[in-house]
């Protein structure tokens, strides 16, 4: 218990809802406004600020589309950093919100929470000994997409994710844990939809989650991952060298590392920093919160480090 006070106290207090409520024109509107929207409140607002004449380029599984704008002062680099554009028909939403830049993926569904699927490309940095360099080995996974409408936040809807968000709506939530395929994305989908059908009223209601950056020198470290679960029972693995960024949906909740479990409010304000460590003289892992300051820094040399032994696997094949 005095550990779960402890490390609770270094974290601060901040409301996660407020009552004001609107429910956005893009949701309200009879048909989307074609054009392209520079920012998030642009499309909110079904009201993108370039309209000028554009075509959509063809899309693979690997890359998405981009809009081509005819005649237009706008060009080709521009079009890649746009929050996303309506064809009239259809919202596309530029992938680089949650990966590097690949195109813009359709939403398959406009309403409380969005949805889509895009191909992600994850690193994992394996460690060589008997030096601490870092070699980068990415993957590419199919993986289904979601938005919450009312901050614009994106998530890989996951198992974890899905609990999330049905959690407030026990019946739905009983027949969704009664489906076999439930990792599936058709099966997810049907779940998310229904929700938003029976949770309208939650539209427009002002939300902020937590973001949270977890991080681990290298230099003295054990080989051993560290495991770091969340409330919704995801367990992320952390090794020497790496950083993992997570979006969690509730600021309230329960942190644990390895085997120690801590309650603790995160900050909605602004990024909250947590350096993990298990060097070789400790018996146990560790965590803790350090202020922004100094997680940006050592954020920086991380992937500084990283970068260069990028760099220097690449010039050696």
């Amino acid at each position: 218990m005095t550990r779960r006070i402890r490390l609770a106290c270094l974290f601060i207090v901040c409301s996660t809802y407020v009552s004001a409520q609107r429910i956005p024109p893009i949701l309200e509107s009879k048909a989307y406004v074609r054009g392209i929207y520079r920012t998030y409140k642009e499309f909110l607002n079904n009201a993108p600020s370039i309209r000028d004449e554009f075509t959509v380029s063809n899309g693979s599984d690997s890359h998405g589309c981009l809009p081509l704008l005819k005649d237009s002062v706008v060009n080709r680099r521009d079009a890649k950093s746009f929050w996303g554009f309506s064809t009239g028909d259809s919202i596309y939403v530029n992938s680089r919100h949650y990966q590097h830049n690949k195109g813009y993926r359709a939403m398959r569904e406009v309403n409380r929470y969005c949805f889509w699927v895009d191909r992600i490309t994850t690193i994992t940095w394996l460690v060589v000994l008997p030096y601490p360099v870092a070699v980068p080995i990415p993957h590419v996974n199919t993986e289904s997409l979601v938005m919450n409408l009312n901050n614009g936040r994106f998530y890989i809807l996951d198992k974890a994710v899905m609990n999330t968000i049905l959690k407030d709506d026990p019946q739905l939530f009983t027949q969704y844990k009664k489906e076999q395929g439930r990792g599936r994305s058709s099966v997810m989908f049907s779940y998310v939809s229904k929700y938003n059908e029976r949770h309208r009223d939650e539209i427009g209601r002002i939300e902020k989650d937590a973001s949270v950056v977890f991080y681990r020198r290298a230099k003295k470290e054990r080989q051993d991952s560290i495991l770091i679960t969340t409330a919704d029972s995801a367990v992320h693995k952390i090794g020497p060298g790496q950083i993992i960024r997570l979006n969690l949906m509730q600021a309230v909740t329960t942190l644990c590392f390895d085997q120690k479990c801590y309650d603790v409010t995160l900050n909605t304000s602004f990024t909250n920093y947590v350096e993990c460590s298990y060097q070789d003289k400790d018996n146990a892992s560790h965590a803790k919160r350090v202020e922004q300051q100094a997680g940006e820094f050592y954020i920086r040399e991380i992937e500084s480090l990283q970068e260069r032994e990028r760099r220097r696997a690449l010039e050696g094949k």
